[in-house]
């Protein structure tokens, strides 16, 4: 290639058609995949989406083995985009499908695809990317669960949460309940016992000094107690 020619190419403006032409060659993008600005489908869409992973990647390779056209000016970040689209909003949705297989199948109109109302959840006249990044962000549908019954299951949820948590009393405090009984029923017995012995003592003392003491008067002492 001629020093003259090589300079030209590397001076094309990136909105001039031949350095447009020379870069869809040389990353072999068909022709019907190009950008017309005409309006397309999803699914045309699609299939133009995942022509440009081809041609990045096919890019990138380029690159590393040194096999890009000699003289022509690298494209940079978003200009291989260009080829395909202008405008695009592919990166808000088309990144997310691989998560929904069916819609997959659908963009790609392979035979055994679901039926677009069905799959959408909701008839419309045409499905455009407004549908189709509403549909991703409401996960996979169209169609919004209603309020109230979101509401009711909430609700649901919260009154059966809290029988649980009053109906399962913790074992730690049945356990301080019942040592706490045990500590008093053994403070009584101790009490009694001692009360026993001061009655006893008392018995001994008066019946002493009188010098009556005997084993009736100490029964009748007990008893009484």
């Amino acid at each position: 290639m001629s020093t003259s020619r090589l300079c030209l190419l590397k001076h094309l403006h990136p909105f001039n058609k031949w350095w447009w032409s020379l870069i869809c060659l040389n990353l072999e993008i068909p022709v019907a995949l190009r950008h017309t600005g005409n309006a397309l489908k999803l699914q045309e869409h699609y299939t133009c989406y995942l022509a440009l992973l081809e041609a990045e990647k096919k890019f990138k390779k380029m690159q590393k083995d040194g096999t890009w056209l000699a003289g022509l000016r690298l494209p940079v970040s978003g200009e291989i985009l260009n080829l395909f689209i202008g405008k695009s909003t592919w990166t808000k949705t088309f990144p997310h499908i691989a998560e929904y297989p069916e819609m997959v199948k659908w963009l790609s109109d392979e035979e055994d695809c679901m039926e677009t109302e069905e799959l959408f959840g909701v008839k419309l006249k045409a499905y455009h990317f407004a549908e189709l990044l509403a549909w991703v962000q409401n996960g996979g549908s169209l169609v919004k669960p209603k309020k109230g019954a979101a509401k009711d299951a909430s609700a649901a949820t919260s009154s059966t949460s809290k029988k649980l948590s009053t109906s399962k009393k913790p074992a730690g405090s049945a356990k301080k309940v019942a040592t706490s009984k045990s500590g008093t029923s053994k403070c009584k017995y101790s009490l009694n016992l001692f009360g026993l012995l001061g009655a006893l003592v008392l018995c001994y003392y008066l019946d002493g000094l009188a010098g009556n003491l005997s084993f009736s008067n100490l029964c009748t002492c007990i008893y009484w107690f």
